[in-house]
């Protein structure tokens, strides 16, 4: 008895009709809460400085005319190292904004308002330079 080989069948090549073509809509993200969650703050930057006298210098003669202010250091990318002399803490950037001016004349410099990150590591609060 001789025996026949057949080729088993081949699977059925799908065909480019056969693929539905399926429609995606994208809806843009809305921004809701900030990224980390909690409330937002804003503060007046009134400078920032490489040398920590020269920030410390600007923190005296603003304080000394009346305005509360903190100097901080932290580094940035390039591993530089940043006195920054900022002032408030503000739920909104008008709120900031609306101490601007005054910041502004009192420094004797231009200002900005800042957000910050209260969920993020504090900056580390230097002492004043002797």
């Amino acid at each position: 008895m001789a025996v026949s080989e057949t080729a088993p069948a081949a699977a059925p090549k799908p065909t480019m009709a056969a693929i539905t073509p399926t429609k995606v809509a994208l809806t843009p993200k809305k921004e809701t809460a900030p990224a980390r969650g909690g409330p937002e703050h804003f503060t007046v930057q009134l400078g920032s400085y490489q040398v920590e006298e020269t920030a410390h210098k600007l923190a005296e003669r603003v304080a000394a005319a009346g305005l509360a202010v903190t100097v901080t250091h932290s580094n940035d990318r390039d591993g530089r190292t940043w006195f920054v002399v900022r002032s408030g803490d503000f739920a909104s950037a008008d709120e900031a904004a609306s101490m601007l001016a005054s910041a502004k004349a009192l420094s004797g410099q231009p200002a900005i308002v800042v957000h910050t990150h209260p969920t993020a590591p504090a900056p580390t609060q230097s002492a004043p330079a002797a």
